[in-house]
């Protein structure tokens, strides 16, 4: 009993990669022959700024760790200890902060002593000892860091505004239909992506106000939300790749497009599976929004390999194309490759901010160029004094191959 009450307290609470910015109740159980695998960590060591942590990682050993972390008055640890081993210890509360800047805080199991981890699982008959933490983290009271405060108020916004313009579209789609008695197919995607984005946001708000009061909110919102995303990001792509090759413009017939349909379809499931490896590394001390770490420099290669497909398109229509329509296809060709490109171009912007402004970049400049797209794309499908509408099959009023 004694050496079990010994180990424990050489143990530290927890490398989670629980940035101050996530600020939320965390529960793991942490066994001892995990730390033995470790070499004495479960993942690193204690607490510490970002701005410390790569030096304290590079450390060769633990002992470097567990004294690197001592001599610097920016890490702090707090040292676990029981003497039963089924009941809870008490419970342990202490501060961090930093006055000056917003920073981000990690925190590690630390457990040394691999002989007394040996002695311990060798007097237990090689049963598993497991030790269960729980970690509550507040920003002044409140469950969201400081670079996510507030964001429900946007993504709220943003929902309503959405479903007003569902609404709107809906009803230009059900006047043409009483008018020609044609389905408007390429109405039809852009409001189905929009509708999509409106389940998203849903999600996401219901997601953020649970996690407000508890710390952890709804994973499954959470991950439903991203999914809807992604296949709204999917639909809008496919729209503009079609688009970019003639669809609308020379022909309506997908019979055309044999090779880019089953390629949008398996770009599709690429991108739903590239969000659901992504959620694995959700807790990686590396990731500090949704587009960071190897994520993001996947998405990184798929969007501007998109946006050089796109572009290869309009240069092919542009050969036998009118003045008229080579108009419209500069106007097009900007306002997709802005589409096509923002991720990229938010990611390197957000490189050069600290840590814990990239999410607030990533999330709100996704989130309006998003609403940009959708606000281009339905004026360009309902107006007509848009130089789509004129360069379209719409202006012949009749959709050839249209009708579902």
């Amino acid at each position: 009993m004694k050496k079990f009450s010994k180990l424990l307290s050489s143990l530290f609470i927890i490398l989670i990669v629980l940035q101050l910015v996530q600020a939320k109740v965390y529960k793991e159980t942490i066994s001892l022959q995990k730390l033995k695998k470790e070499k004495g960590f479960h993942y690193l060591t204690k607490m510490a700024m970002d701005r410390e942590w790569q030096q304290l990682d590079q450390s060769l050993t633990c002992a470097e760790k567990q004294k690197e972390q001592r001599t610097h008055r920016s890490k702090k640890s707090i040292n676990l200890k029981n003497t039963e081993k089924i009941r809870w210890g008490k419970v342990k509360a202490g501060t961090v902060s930093q006055p000056r800047n917003r920073r981000v805080w990690f925190f590690a199991l630390a457990a040394c002593d691999l002989e007394q981890i040996n002695q311990v699982i060798k007097e237990n008959r090689g049963q598993g000892i497991k030790i269960e933490i729980e970690l509550t983290l507040l920003n002044n009271q409140s469950h969201f860091g400081s670079d996510e405060i507030g964001f429900i108020w946007p993504i709220g916004f943003i929902l309503f505004f959405y479903i007003g313009i569902l609404l709107y579209g809906i009803q230009y789609i059900i006047k043409q239909n009483q008018k020609i008695e044609e389905i408007d197919v390429p109405l039809i995607v852009i409001l189905s992506a929009l509708g999509l984005s409106i389940f998203s946001l849903f999600f996401q708000l219901i997601h953020q106000i649970s996690y407000s009061y508890n710390g952890q909110g709804l994973f499954v919102l959470d991950l439903f939300s991203e999914m809807t995303e992604v296949l709204s990001t999917f639909l809008l792509s496919v729209f503009l790749l079609l688009v970019s090759w003639g669809w609308t413009i020379n022909y309506m017939e997908l019979d055309s497009f044999d090779v880019i349909v089953p390629l949008a379809i398996l770009m599709g499931i690429i991108d739903l599976m590239i969000m659901g490896l992504g959620k694995l590394t959700d807790n990686s001390d590396s990731k500090y929004h949704l587009y960071d770490g190897w994520v993001g420099y996947v998405i990184l290669v798929i969007q501007i390999g998109l946006f050089i497909y796109f572009q290869f398109g309009l240069n092919n229509i542009k050969q036998k194309a009118s003045i008229k329509l080579k108009s419209f296809i500069q106007q097009l060709s900007f306002f997709g490759s802005l589409y096509f490109l923002a991720i990229p171009i938010l990611l390197v912007i957000s490189w050069f901010f600290a840590f814990y402004d990239r999410n607030i970049i990533i999330t709100l400049g996704t989130l309006l160029i998003q609403a940009a797209a959708f606000i281009v794309l339905i004026y360009l499908n309902t107006s007509q004094k848009s130089a789509y509408y004129k360069v379209s099959m719409k202006s012949q009023g009749i959709l050839p191959g249209g009708r579902l």
